[in-house]
């Protein structure tokens, strides 16, 4: 892997990172005992993780960085909107991409 792969991946990592840490918000509160305990310990470690390597990014990376959590938010919260829809109106969706699947293989062959 080269240097460059190296930091895009790496940048990807604090990325999923910091969605992480937002997605968790949506926890607090709602967890009992030993897992509320593991919870707040991962929440802890990867916002320290994240922090660690913040400091030390160049601008361009800082601005890469923004633009892939950005990205990422936004796949989130699309991916929640859909998850959230009734289960009729899900079913068709999942209906109609398994049709576009099966024209696909169809049309591999």
């Amino acid at each position: 892997m080269t240097k460059e792969d190296l930091q895009i991946e790496s940048l990807i990592l604090v990325a999923l990172a910091k969605n992480f840490n937002s997605q968790g918000t949506y926890l607090i509160g709602e967890l009992k005992q030993q897992t509320k305990q593991n919870f707040n310990i991962a929440m802890n470690a990867t916002h320290n993780f994240v922090a660690g390597i913040e400091k030390n990014l160049q601008p361009e990376e800082v601005k890469f960085l923004e633009e892939l959590v950005g990205t990422m938010d936004d796949a989130l919260s699309d991916m929640r909107k859909e998850l959230h829809k009734p289960k009729e109106e899900v079913c068709q969706n999942t209906d109609s991409m398994k049709s576009v699947i099966f024209v696909k293989e169809k049309d591999d062959k």
